[in-house]
């Protein structure tokens, strides 16, 4: 009598073999510890066999959904049942599969074949795991990468003082174009060089637009402080024929020569005008710049009523911060041109330091996620914050215009 175990194994070696080779068999069983005889298996094999045909090949739902094994010739109680394994597995491709089923869920039961439970498979999981947690950090590095270069980009490597020591003679209207020049070529050559043009594969409407932005309020605000018609017209967001980046940088070439014809004798170059009405236009033109930026910063929805969305509230964040970038540092060259005025009227030169004040402050907030909270709630409201800079700068210049029209 074999253990339940053994014969277990048996009755899978029959299977295997396709019911032969009972031979080999009795020396496996032997070698076990057990003498059996390969008559007494063959014997059993044959029951085997024969249970099977009567509990299941020999319905005609198996000739229907196994029409190779029907036609066998010698039916199946001479069959091996190993070449009906083989033809099952070949048939299981065809759309009559539900004889396999029913021969899968005999062996089961009959030979007590476990089958292995389910397994979770923890390595499959782990590696989407890995997956998922690399996008995540490969997500966080980028938008780290891009707040981090930003803020190192937002500082314009310039230094009037330096440039221009005080107490050192210069040429009306050489500060004053050395600064425009200085910005735009900033724009044009530092970090990504000019985005609003970038083609739409990488370009800013994307993901990393808030640069392209900021610099479409640079280029408004340098234009203002132009107040003539220079390459800094040209569309900001064309990128052919002609690029907007080959247009501004002839613009910058262009105040680059203006600065050097003032060096000349006799100069090519018409000096800086330094009446007060010259800078009270410029300062109307930075007003009214202004006045838009707290319009965008301040509005609660959109003009035709929608909800302003986050991905287009860092846009008016960023755009509006452009014109506070090109007058802080017009404003520090304006106060070096025009140092005359300040001697004369003192406040003058007061509210100058005023409005540098909320500009620089202005120019170079950058929160790592621009929030759109409510004024009682717990999420910053950015662009109401920057508002609160703008709004000041704005009314020092108003200050500032009424100072020079008395």
């Amino acid at each position: 009598m074999l253990l339940p175990q053994l014969r277990e194994q048996v009755e899978q070696r029959m299977l295997a073999n396709g019911f032969s080779d009972y031979e080999d068999l009795a020396k496996w069983v032997s070698g076990q510890g057990y003498d059996i005889s390969d008559d007494s298996l063959r014997r059993y094999g044959k029951s085997l066999n024969q249970e099977f045909a009567a509990t299941y090949i020999g319905t005609s739902a198996v000739h229907r959904g196994f029409p190779r094994i029907a036609a066998l010739p010698s039916g199946f109680s001479d069959l091996r049942l190993g070449e009906a394994t083989k033809i099952c597995w070949r048939e299981i491709a065809e759309p009559q599969c539900s004889a396999f089923r029913l021969y899968s869920g005999w062996l089961a039961n009959r030979l007590c074949l476990r089958l292995p439970p389910r397994q979770n498979h923890p390595m499959h999981y782990k590696r989407i795991a890995i997956a998922l947690g690399a996008i995540v950090l490969l997500f966080l590095a980028i938008n780290l990468g891009l707040h981090f270069g930003q803020k190192a980009h937002d500082h314009l490597d310039y230094n009037i003082d330096q440039a221009y020591p005080a107490g050192k003679p210069f040429v009306p209207g050489e500060i004053y174009a050395s600064t425009l020049a200085a910005i735009m070529d900033h724009e044009l050559h530092g970090g990504f060089g000019w985005r609003p043009n970038d083609f739409f594969l990488w370009g800013p409407h994307l993901m990393a637009d808030n640069n392209a932005d900021r610099q479409l309020g640079i280029i408004m605000a340098v234009r203002e402080t132009m107040r003539v018609d220079t390459d800094f017209r040209n569309d900001a967001t064309k990128w052919m024929l002609p690029s907007a980046e080959h247009k501004y940088a002839d613009g910058v070439q262009h105040l680059r020569l203006y600065v050097a014809g003032l060096h000349q004798t006799p100069p090519r170059s018409s000096l800086l005008n330094q009446r007060n009405i010259e800078l009270l236009r410029l300062f109307q033109a930075w007003t009214d710049l202004l006045g838009d930026a707290h319009a965008m910063l301040y509005q609660s929805r959109e003009p035709d009523g929608s909800p302003i969305h986050p991905w287009d509230d860092d846009d008016y964040f960023y755009h509006a911060q452009g014109y506070a970038h090109v007058m802080y540092y017009m404003m520090m060259a304006v106060k070096r041109e025009y140092s005359q005025t300040q001697k004369t009227k003192p406040v003058v030169a007061t509210l100058f330091d005023e409005t540098i004040d909320p500009l620089g402050k202005a120019a170079t907030m950058k929160p790592l996620m621009v929030l759109n909270g409510s004024p009682d709630g717990l999420f910053a409201n950015h662009r109401r914050n920057l508002d609160a800079y703008i709004s000041e700068a704005r009314q020092k210049m108003y200050s500032i215009r009424e100072e020079l029209q008395q």
